[in-house]
């Protein structure tokens, strides 16, 4: 087997990350390489992937009324839909 010189071990810090990291070290301790420990965390979305095209959103929303005197309700008007 080659020896290796640098050996590189992402971790999310959890339970399991840590067994990784433990053997990362017997595996850099035997073949004296350097141990790179990279942290990873889960990818943020970005502005580009909102909302997501394949995702059902409910758009039928009650009608309320911000006029004075207007209870709203089924004879409310919807802004910008005629009655």
């Amino acid at each position: 087997m080659l020896p290796f010189k640098r050996i590189l071990c992402p971790t999310d810090f959890s339970e399991p990350a840590f067994t990784g990291i433990e053997r990362a070290e017997e595996l850099a301790r035997h073949f004296a390489a350097e141990l790179i420990v990279a942290h990873v965390v889960p990818t943020l979305p970005s502005p580009h992937s909102f909302p997501d095209p394949q995702a059902s959103f409910n758009f039928d929303v009650p009608c309320t009324s911000t006029r004075a005197g207007d209870q709203g309700g089924a004879n409310a008007q919807r802004p910008g839909v005629p009655s």
